[in-house]
């Protein structure tokens, strides 16, 4: 049964509306009376990277993609090493932490439903670049365009003997949507030779003769960059469609607490 959603005038009507207009949507449904879920775009930074790794646009931008379930209360757990569901001690059981797969995996409740738009599922993945020691996210693509009930989310850990804590607020898991049947309707080449072949390998050893020269003036391992890509430019002359994008501005569930800037 699907339960009523948490703003029942602006979520419901803001859902309808991205359904008329054929765009894409997620929407959450919550228990009357449950605590509002924390549900937050994934902020740019990270508290492990060193400052000069926020100089690579692909790896800051890989840093927002999704849509992050962070931990409603605090979570720990141990395994024993044994792979019967008795194995996994759960000292705190936030989220609804309970062990019942065995093999090390830990479950949670996620809380609430999710709803996408039709044809789009829902990666449930790793929240990106954000690793955390002895504990392993079990990825899922669920059809959740269909899917009247809920999903689990499963953890597997890894160092027997090794308390695995997860405090209030702390990333979980990222919620992905992604197109059904994207992956399978890809077209794949492999070229070998040819006009278009010989433009791309032109273009490369451009981009490989300055990339020596640019490590080359840069040796003990420094940070070497030059910028042509966060500015959109290639180094065999041709200019990009546009420079990317470093900055994602994903929208926010209406009524639910913002994210940390960091974590």
């Amino acid at each position: 049964m699907i339960e009523q959603p948490i703003e029942p005038t602006e979520t419901t009507s803001s859902a309808s509306a991205a359904q008329s207009r054929s765009v894409p949507w997620m929407r959450l449904y919550v228990s009357a009376g449950a605590p509002r879920p924390r549900v937050v775009p994934a902020p740019m930074r990270r508290e492990w990277l060193p400052g000069t790794a926020y100089h690579c646009t692909p790896l800051v931008v890989g840093n927002q993609l999704g849509w992050t379930v962070l931990s409603p209360n605090r979570v720990a757990a141990m395994w024993s090493g044994k792979d019967t569901s008795d194995g996994v001690y759960v000292f705190k059981r936030g989220a609804g932490a309970t062990s019942h797969f065995g093999y090390g995996i830990l479950t949670m409740q996620l809380g609430f439903q999710v709803h996408t738009a039709p044809g789009v599922s829902t990666w449930v993945k790793a929240p990106p670049n954000t690793p955390k020691d002895g504990v392993c996210v079990l990825e899922g693509l669920v059809e959740t365009d269909w899917l009247d009930g809920s999903f689990t989310l499963n953890f597997r850990l890894t160092r027997p003997g090794h308390l695995v804590d997860w405090q209030p607020g702390e990333p979980l898991v990222t919620l992905l949507p992604f197109p059904r049947g994207w992956l399978e309707s890809s077209e794949l080449e492999v070229v070998t030779e040819g006009s278009d072949w010989q433009v791309q390998q032109d273009a490369h050893g451009t981009w490989v003769r300055d990339r020596v020269q640019l490590l080359s003036l840069n040796p003990g391992g420094k940070p070497a960059r030059d910028g042509s890509y966060r500015r959109g430019e290639r180094h065999d002359g041709q200019t990009g469609p546009r420079p990317p994008a470093a900055k994602l501005h994903l929208p926010t569930f209406p009524g639910l607490e913002p994210g940390p800037d960091t974590w």
